[in-house]
Parts: C-alpha cells; sequence; structure tokens
C-alpha cells in the first residue's frame, strides 16, 4: 500500500481544547531560516527556488535540501552542522523531533574578497 503525503503533522492529539496541527510550511520556513545561522552553507537557490522540501508521511517529517559548501571547508562538519541547527530549531520552536533530514551538496561557492 503507497502513502500518501500529509500537508500537516499532528502536534497534539485531542484533548479538552482541541488537536494541534501544523502545516508542512512552517517545517521549511524553520529550517531556511535555520541554514542561514550555519557558517559556511548556503541553501541552493536556482531561478529564486530554495531547494528544500518538508515531506510528511505518516506522521514522520522528512526534509531534503540542497546545499552549497564555502570553498576549503570540511563538508562533513558542514553538513553535520545544518542538520543539527535544523533539528534543533524545529525541536525548540514546535516541540516536534525531525526524523530525517537529507542534505545533497552541490558544489561550493567562493568568498569574495
Amino acid at each position: 500500500m503507497k502513502t500518501q503525503a500529509q500537508d500537516f503533522i499532528l502536534l497534539k492529539e485531542l484533548d479538552t481544547f482541541g488537536e494541534v496541527h501544523i502545516q508542512k510550511q512552517v517545517f521549511t520556513n524553520i529550517a531556511i531560516n535555520a541554514i542561514s545561522d550555519v557558517k559556511n552553507a548556503q541553501l541552493l537557490d536556482r531561478r529564486g527556488q530554495k531547494e528544500l522540501v518538508s515531506k510528511i508521511l505518516e506522521n514522520d517529517l522528512i526534509i531534503d535540501l540542497s546545499i552549497k559548501v564555502l570553498y576549503g571547508q570540511n563538508v562533513n562538519e558542514i553538513t553535520m552542522s545544518v542538520q543539527e541547527k535544523i533539528a534543533q530549531n524545529i525541536e525548540f520552536m514546535t516541540g516536534f523531533k525531525c526524523d530525517c533530514i537529507n542534505i545533497k551538496v552541490d558544489g561550493f561557492y567562493f568568498n569574495a574578497q
């Protein structure tokens, strides 16, 4: 059976006050802002489109993104920093733990001095 993608994550089950759902675009925006806080990494931008997609499958959050790393920096360290920053920001702002953050390094950028 094929799993359908969802637009919302159920954050809080029905209680006295109701349920809380968060739209996947909220997670996308948090991730975009988190990347801007990581030194030596840039979110890939193609023709005005950010290369970052949030997916929700069976209430699991999956984030796929493409970045460029500053030339001369350690790619493993930078990608780990990006994953950690996104996960921390999402958990801090929503209380939800991201299940998977997939990063594709699509190249390098150079500092203009």
